[in-house]
């Protein structure tokens, strides 16, 4: 028995799904301030200075994470504390370790951790399972939400509704990855930070505002 088959490729009329509509949530002004005042204030050690390498670095949380002190090389500065460094990532979502540099800010946050026995810079589990680290960031984000409408009543504003809401940690590597060309890191400097492999996802994390846009032309 033979069974006709269609001429020509039966593939041809088959299309790729749509990839869903990449999130462009990007910090509106105030809002880190906002976070890391409340931060400060957790029990928790460590929050304010995650979220802060979370927007300086790119890494995923899961790489914040799994950072380890004997992987984290810090430059030698004039005075006591030094300006710059890099982390080296091990594990990462693409299964390669690519290594990462550190801002100022990014040391600074660094330098202000204790160092743990175990060798970590954090004590959260990379894979964050036990969800316990989100709900450190849910506590965060509603203590920041509280603090800025006690300050609008204070002052007799209205707060804005849109202040700090539906603001995901993941968020922070949008902000951060758009940053990054903001400071005017061309687009192979970004993806070694990022560590994305392809010019289209990192296009998808990538929201530049055009305000800055506007100045850089003047």
């Amino acid at each position: 028995m033979s069974i006709a088959l269609p001429a020509g490729n039966p593939v041809k009329a088959i299309r790729k799904p749509a990839q869903p509509k990449a999130r462009d949530r990007r910090l509106r002004a105030g809002e880190l301030d906002y976070l890391l005042a409340a931060a400060a204030m957790s029990r928790a050690v460590g929050v304010k200075e995650v979220l802060l390498l979370a927007v300086e670095t790119s890494m995923r949380m899961g790489e914040l994470f799994s950072l380890r002190w004997e992987y984290i090389k810090i430059n030698p500065g004039k005075g006591k504390k030094s300006t710059t460094g890099t982390a080296h990532l091990l594990d990462t979502k693409n299964g390669e370790s690519r290594t990462v540099a550190l801002s100022s800010a990014a040391v600074e946050a660094l330098h202000a951790l204790p160092r743990r026995i175990d060798g970590k810079v954090f004590s959260w589990k990379p894979n964050h399972e036990n969800g316990s680290f989100e709900k450190v960031w849910q506590r965060t984000l509603a203590r920041a939400r509280k603090q800025y409408e006690d300050d609008c009543a204070k002052a007799g504003k209205k707060p804005d509704p849109a202040f700090l809401a539906d603001l995901r940690f993941h968020d922070l590597r949008h902000e951060a990855t758009s940053r990054l060309f903001e400071k005017g890191l061309g687009v192979m400097e970004v993806a070694s930070m990022t560590g994305h492999k392809s010019l289209s996802m990192l296009k998808r994390y990538t929201h530049i505002e055009a305000e800055k846009l506007a100045r850089k032309l003047g």
